[in-house]
């Protein structure tokens, strides 16, 4: 499980051009096991499967952005094993962080 305060440390680290991704919110925890790719973590295999496939290409140009990868695994996350929600932050010109959840 992610420690308490993930969210503030995202904040501070999601400065402009900056992408934080985390597999879970600070109070969940992440599984892991063989069966996701030999022993990645749910999020990693949902998320890279997404665009080695090209799945997460939802405007079918022939690139997956970070944010249509994470989009597709946080679709696809919470539907394998429901207590796990990914969470991003994207740093803006401002300095501050965007929270994204898509559920």
């Amino acid at each position: 499980m992610l420690g308490a305060g993930i969210g503030e440390f995202a904040r501070n680290l999601s400065g402009d051009g900056h992408i934080v991704i985390a597999a879970c919110d600070e109070t969940e925890s992440s599984v892991e096991g063989p069966q996701f790719g030999g022993g990645h973590g749910l999020f990693t295999w949902v998320f890279t499967e997404g665009m080695k496939t090209m799945a997460a290409d939802v405007n079918h140009d022939g690139w997956v952005t970070v944010q249509e990868a994470f989009n597709y695994a946080s679709y696809w996350v919470p539907r394998h094993y429901s207590s796990q929600h990914p969470q991003m932050w994207i740093g803006n010109q401002y300095g501050g962080a965007i929270y994204s959840p898509l559920y």
